[in-house]
Order: C-alpha cells, then sequence, then structure tokens
C-alpha cells in the first residue's frame, strides 16, 4: 500500500510540475506575440515615417530648384551698397 501512495504522491508532484511548466510556456507566448506584434507597428512606422522623408526630401528639392532659379531676379541693393560704404 505504500508504493501505491508513494506512486501517486511522484505522479501528483510531476503533474504540478507539468502544469507550471506549462504555464511557464503560455506566459512567454503571449509575452512574444505581443513583442512581435509590437515589432510589426515599429515595422509600420518606420516605413511610414521613410516615406514621409522621401516625400520631404523631394519638395526641399522642388523649393531650392525655384530659389536657384529665381537668384539671378533677386535684389542686390544691399551688397552694392556695403561695397560703397567700404570705398568711402
Amino acid at each position: 500500500m505504500k508504493d501505491v501512495t508513494g506512486v501517486t504522491k511522484v505522479c501528483e508532484r510531476i503533474d504540478k510540475d507539468i502544469e507550471e511548466t506549462n504555464n511557464q510556456i503560455n506566459r512567454r507566448t503571449r509575452e512574444s506575440k505581443r513583442l512581435e506584434d509590437r515589432m510589426d507597428e515599429m515595422c509600420k512606422r518606420l516605413a511610414f515615417l521613410e516615406e514621409a522623408n522621401i516625400e520631404k526630401e523631394g519638395r526641399i528639392n522642388y523649393l531650392e530648384g525655384i530659389i536657384e532659379s529665381m537668384s539671378d531676379k533677386l535684389c542686390r541693393c544691399g551688397e552694392s551698397q556695403s561695397s560703397f560704404e567700404l570705398n568711402t
């Protein structure tokens, strides 16, 4: 009878250890899934920011081109006046 009781206690302890291990695995799986979801969201955000940056750079280049094409039409009054003041 002692042998059966001892075997039963060992089996109960093994069942408890397996249950604890399964609980840990389940927690780790949920944590891994949350981190994976967060990583996916961060990748989407990064892709959006990269696209926005490319668009911004295009606008900057466009505006620089406009400014450069207008540079010969800019007033240079201050520059010639300062040259005159240096000569007097």
